[in-house]
């Protein structure tokens, strides 16, 4: 029996095309259901050594400061870790009114302790929807949704964003300016290619002003969370240069560096409105952030790591790669594999994929060459990755949609 060309064809451009026969609201309930579920359920269930010892203390000399008035005691790390505190602090209000007191030794407030995490539980999983919403707008429906299922399932990733502490924070914040900064960047569509002269003179605020201040404060929250954020500030300054369609080499970095002077007036702000230390002692915050990226991250771990079966104080260069292989599930692992294949075909998402792509290598590039080094320390690189692997598993598609006849 023979089977027209339209109907074999069928499948393939359904697949392609369902996301978009879906309700919003539906996408955006089942999303957040398969983001939020894993991360905030059994948060009483566990304890890990930095809660024991840092952040539930932290966070309630932190909430106890804010409600004094003692702006310079919110100055509790150099990391310095400031957005994980301001959500405990909600978790450790919220204890307070349930009348759940704090513990009174290592071990004891499980109940007390889960209340500290929920807030960045719901944080992480708010950072999904927020992602996908991006995502719609740099790639087809399709390869969003799959990259929003691959960020929220992700088992290392989730296992962070359960706890008190600092990086699956870190990876929200890096992430959502990621990509806010990549659809503020993207090139015209359509007949605004063609546009006059005078529209490619304009700073990425004036064209793309939502995403474009997006992409600042997020910047802004990751800087108050954690040293490595700091790798966003030359990649997004380079970024924006190679995004730039002016014909003028000398108009192109005029843009850019208008640009990025707001971008970064815009992240610096949201830093001293969200650190009150900085109100009033900015030269000890300052110093203390300066001195746990010197004293701190500049030093293997006191206590050494065990790397391949041999104990060593610094793994080196291959420790991060391996991470990667050794932390990603073999679904995400078999996408990106193939992502290449996705940037060679998806013309229209080349630059964004190629962004993505360009910042996982540069982060790596620059945490490896850190002596201390562990594997949580890689996180911020993962949604980029997951993106790229659902580009990756879409692709095969894709090609198989193209070499069926309509």
């Amino acid at each position: 029996m023979a089977v027209s060309s339209a109907s074999r064809a069928v499948p393939a451009v359904r697949l392609a095309a369902w996301p978009q026969q879906v309700p919003t609201w539906l996408v955006v309930l089942l999303l957040g259901g398969v983001a939020l579920v894993p991360r905030a359920l059994g948060l009483n269930d566990f304890y890990t050594i930095d809660e024991a010892y840092h952040w539930p203390a932290r966070t309630r000399a932190f909430a106890d400061a804010i409600l004094a008035h003692d702006w310079a005691r919110t100055n509790q790390t150099g990391h310095p870790g400031v957005t994980t505190m301001w959500l405990g602090s909600l978790g450790y209000w919220l204890a307070g009114w349930m009348q759940i007191a704090p513990p009174a030794r290592t071990g004891d407030g499980t109940l007390f302790l889960a209340l500290l995490r929920l807030p960045l539980a719901i944080a992480n999983s708010l950072a999904v929807l927020g992602g996908y919403a991006l995502l719609r707008r740099l790639f087809a429906p399709a390869t969003a949704m799959l990259a929003a299922l691959l960020w929220a399932t992700a088992p290392f990733l989730v296992a962070h964003s359960r706890v008190l502490h600092l990086d699956a924070l870190l990876t929200t914040c890096m992430s959502l300016s990621l990509l806010c900064l990549l659809v503020a960047t993207a090139p015209p569509t359509d007949s605004a290619e063609h546009a006059p002269a005078q529209n490619e003179r304009v700073t990425f605020l004036s064209a793309h002003p939502a995403t474009f201040f997006g992409s600042a404060v997020f910047a802004g929250l990751a800087l108050l969370t954690k040293a490595p954020a700091l790798i966003l500030l030359p990649f997004t300054g380079l970024w924006m240069l190679c995004a730039g369609r002016s014909a003028s080499p000398i108009e192109r970095l005029r843009r850019t560096i208008i640009s990025y002077a707001l971008w970064l007036g815009i992240a610096l702000l949201v830093v001293f409105a969200g650190w009150p230390a900085l109100w009033v002692a900015p030269r000890e915050a300052i110093a203390s952030v300066v001195e746990e990226i010197v004293s701190n991250g500049g030093q293997p771990h006191v206590y050494g790591n065990f790397f391949l079966g041999q104990p060593i104080d610094a793994p080196g260069w291959t420790f991060y790669p391996l991470v990667v292989a050794w932390r990603m599930t073999p679904l995400a692992l078999l996408g990106i594999i193939l992502a290449p294949l996705a940037i060679a075909m998806r013309r229209g998402e080349r630059r964004a994929l190629l962004g993505l792509l360009l910042f996982a290598l540069f982060f790596l590039l620059v945490m490896g060459s850190e002596p201390k080094e562990f594997d949580r320390y890689i996180l911020p690189i993962w949604p980029a990755l997951l993106v790229l692997a659902a580009a990756g598993l879409a692709a095969p598609f894709q090609l198989l949609a193209r070499r069926v006849p309509a």
